[in-house]
């Protein structure tokens, strides 16, 4: 009898398996680790946050996970090492929506979060990183996520 070979999965994808920093990155071109590396550095620059690697189900498998300490969502950011670009999810709650200054994102911001999907009253709003300007303006949504929780528990700065 004749066995089709095993299909090799990246780490990313095998939930049995916890991979390491340099496993999630070797499937990408040089250009797309330094992304992820620049949005690791600057997510993790942020007071208080901390990163884990978790499996958060099939649409991310092992994701970035990061938190906050005064945080009412499940985690202030994931960065998703997808094998296409890394992704960046900011879930937010419907008030941290609503104090957003609309008029001062860039389109690519808004049109992500009008578009999340929502579950209860967190609005899961993610996009794909395909460049520096892309992680710069969703890193600025991170930055209005932190100060908003900071705000509403009396905390510091960035």
């Amino acid at each position: 009898m004749v066995y089709a070979p095993a299909k090799t999965r990246i780490p990313w994808e095998d939930r049995f398996n916890r991979p390491s920093l340099h496993d999630l990155r070797e499937h990408y071109n040089s250009q797309m680790s330094r992304l992820l590396d620049q949005a690791r550095e600057r997510l993790l620059s942020f007071e208080g946050a901390q990163e884990e690697i978790a499996w958060e189900g099939v649409a991310w498998r092992w994701t970035f996970v990061y938190r906050l300490a005064n945080d009412p969502t499940r985690a202030w950011a994931y960065l998703v090492p997808h094998p296409e670009n890394p992704r960046l999810a900011i879930p937010m709650t419907t008030p941290m929506v609503e104090a957003l200054p609309r008029r001062r994102l860039k389109k690519y911001i808004t049109e992500g979060v009008a578009t999340a999907k929502r579950v209860g009253d967190i609005h899961w709003a993610s996009w794909e990183v395909a460049n520096k300007t892309n992680l710069d303006e969703v890193l600025d949504l991170a930055k209005r996520k932190y100060k908003f929780i900071n705000e509403s528990a009396g905390g510091g700065r960035h």
